[in-house]
């Protein structure tokens, strides 16, 4: 999710792609047991934040 927050500041579209790729294989970790639904959304929200904050700084 870092990597899509920083993505949608150069490219709207591009950004939106990326997220749902990111949420599929975010939906993916769950459906398998490999992660906790809050693990995968506190990871989501950590890296949309950090995202955020270095696209803004560069």
């Amino acid at each position: 999710f870092l990597s899509v927050a920083a993505l949608f500041e150069l490219s709207r579209i591009a950004g939106i792609l990326a997220f749902l790729f990111a949420c599929l294989i975010a939906y993916s970790r769950i459906f398998l047991l490999l992660h906790y639904p809050t693990d995968v959304l506190g990871g989501a929200i950590l890296g949309s934040v950090i995202g955020i904050l270095c696209a803004a700084v560069i």
